[in-house]
């Protein structure tokens, strides 16, 4: 039987055990609720790790994962980012910002949250680059699909292998994985040929139990771009072909609807064109805060990878020595305490002083 958008935001909708458990201190969540980015991390013990494992992850009052490499040092380097960036599934003192600290001699801030996208990742930047915790440089890691989780306004829709990883033993909840709550994001007008900002539609702990509703959920996510992305993925039936087509002439990507398989393929490749457009625009407007506040200009460049393809050149659109947007490293969970091997030579010796170690790429 062929599916339909409503069948496809019928997986998505959250049983109201899910929200309880979440906005319930005392469970072992990973997580806690955030106005703007959906969610923010907290001190947790969790069964995630290598081998049936537990990692332990702690986080400072102002919202970053301990520090413990020369933790009582005046820290300039503050990095954001995803899960690779978090370093989910490894322990506090095995992230790579600790493998660069003792390189460097002096702290790293780890800012990332696993599951944030690009914008996400840069609205987090905007809090924290105002406060006490501000340094004089950052690193933004852009990492596979992190351009596109920039345009959905609720993620959850997306993994849908998240829904069943609820772990619990002896009746008692174990592992809580729940993210991707609804968050600010950026949509593309192809009207305009622009990006706008949006910020999140649920911006209370409260209004989550809407997310439990299948009629709110439908007509709320219904007409997305990013949900008739991933109908046409699924060859439903009633995937917006104008709206998909529109996308696609507005970003130069071919149209071809003529089959269900083509219909996935213009719109696989309308969503990936315009998630990379995406992290241009916010790059940019992450630039014109750095300048703002009276940073260097760098020479240097570096290219965005997703996977082995070069996906931005920031020689064109960003400059700014306070900002480190690094390369990635290709791989899985295996990597993300090796992902200092390309960090290290991104900017560390314009940055940092001396010389830069070549430990290799993953």
């Amino acid at each position: 039987m062929q599916h339909t958008v409503r069948d496809l935001l019928r997986k998505a909708v959250l049983p109201r055990q899910r929200v309880d458990e979440f906005l319930n201190p005392a469970l072992p969540n990973w997580a806690f609720f955030d106005p703007v980015i959906g969610y923010r991390l907290r001190d947790s013990l969790i069964h995630d790790g290598v081998d049936d494992s537990r990692t332990i992850a702690h986080y400072a009052s102002s919202g970053e994962r301990r520090m413990v490499n020369y933790a009582d040092q005046p820290c300039r380097l503050n990095t954001y980012g995803d899960s690779f960036t978090q370093c989910h599934q490894v322990n506090d003192g095995e992230t790579w910002q600790e493998y660069l600290a003792a390189h460097f001699g002096e702290p790293v801030r780890n800012f990332g949250i696993g599951g944030h996208g690009v914008y996400q990742a840069y609205r987090r930047l905007l809090r924290e680059e105002q406060t006490a915790a501000a340094a004089p440089y950052f690193i933004i890691n852009i990492w596979s699909d992190d351009h596109f989780r920039s345009l959905y306004p609720w993620r959850w829709i997306h993994i849908p292998h998240f829904h069943k990883m609820f772990r619990y033993r002896d009746g008692a909840l174990d592992f809580f994985p729940l993210q991707g709550n609804p968050w600010a994001h950026v949509h593309y007008d192809p009207g305009t040929d622009a990006f706008v900002e949006h910020e999140n539609p649920l911006p209370t702990p409260a209004a989550l139990y809407q997310l439990c509703d299948e009629r709110f959920v439908y007509e709320t996510f219904k007409d997305e771009f990013d949900v008739h992305v991933a109908a046409a993925r699924e060859h439903a039936a009633d995937v917006n072909t104008d709206l998909l087509g529109a996308m696609a002439r507005a970003l130069g990507v071919p149209e071809d609807f003529s089959d269900p398989e083509a219909t996935a393929r213009t719109a696989s490749e309308t969503l990936r064109v315009c998630g990379l457009r995406a992290s241009r625009f916010i790059l940019r407007k992450t630039r014109d805060f750095a300048t703002a506040r009276g940073r260097n200009i760098a020479p240097r460049h570096e290219h965005v990878r997703c996977g082995r393809q070069s996906v931005i050149d920031t020689r064109r659109h960003v400059r700014t020595r306070h900002l480190v947007v690094l390369e990635a490293v290709d791989g899985g969970a295996s990597n993300r305490s090796r992902a200092s091997q390309c960090i290290v030579g991104a900017e560390g010796r314009e940055c940092f002083g001396g010389e830069t170690t070549n430990v290799g790429r993953g």
